[in-house]
């Protein structure tokens, strides 16, 4: 009996440390996502969200571009780039800079999270525009993780590099449901998903059962 309470505390304390260090990341990767950019030139780029739904059922975002009062541009998006834009926050472009310039052409890149309202997280596009006088001009997609992620590429190299991949982009083939890594076909764990915690929690009914 001594056994079990001492195994169900080392549980719980472990997954608390754990869901600590997730909740930390995750509010971090939060913290940098804005609404609002304004860059050296005066430029000010904003996300408003046009509606939760249009008329058609449809989700859509609208970004537009002022500079000094002056619309210079404006844009509903609603299934474009084959995204559903259900919600979308500027993300940074490289590790500590909203934006930057990096394809050499004298004119800053920015990136748009598109939070498709899905359950794959970790599958999340993110829309790289070149900033024009004329407007924002799509640039490519990068993958990045709606959760986790506090950036879309660590440095203008990995821009470059035609197979980087996101670091945090990969289905999780685990749950750590007792601290530990557990299949998600495992029969033995009870899970259930807290989306106060956004992780994944239970107990192993094969200690209990001992």
């Amino acid at each position: 009996m001594l056994r079990k309470f001492l195994i169900c505390t080392m549980i719980l304390l472990e997954a608390a440390f754990s869901s600590n260090e997730v909740d930390q990341r995750f509010d971090k990767a939060q913290s940098l996502r804005k609404q609002y950019l304004k860059l050296p030139d005066q430029k000010e780029i904003i996300i408003s969200y046009h509606s939760d739904h249009g008329e058609d059922g449809t989700y859509k975002v609208r970004i537009f571009m002022r500079r000094n009062g002056i619309l210079l541009w404006d844009k509903t998006f609603s299934e474009d780039f084959n995204e559903i834009w259900a919600k979308a926050s500027f993300i940074p472009i490289i590790q500590g800079y909203q934006f930057f310039d990096l394809n050499n052409d004298g004119d800053f890149e920015i990136a748009v999270a598109i939070s498709h309202g899905g359950s794959a997280v970790w599958n999340t596009p993110a829309v790289i525009f070149t900033v024009k006088d004329e407007g924002l001009e799509f640039l490519k997609k990068q993958q990045v993780n709606d959760e986790f992620s506090e950036y879309v590429y660590v440095s203008k190299e990995d821009f470059e590099h035609p197979r980087y991949e996101c670091s945090f982009c990969k289905e999780p083939e685990y749950y750590y449901a007792d601290g530990k890594k557990a299949p998600l076909s495992d029969p033995r764990h009870t899970i259930s998903i807290s989306e106060d915690d956004r992780m994944v929690r239970g107990v192993p009914l094969y200690l209990l059962r001992e």
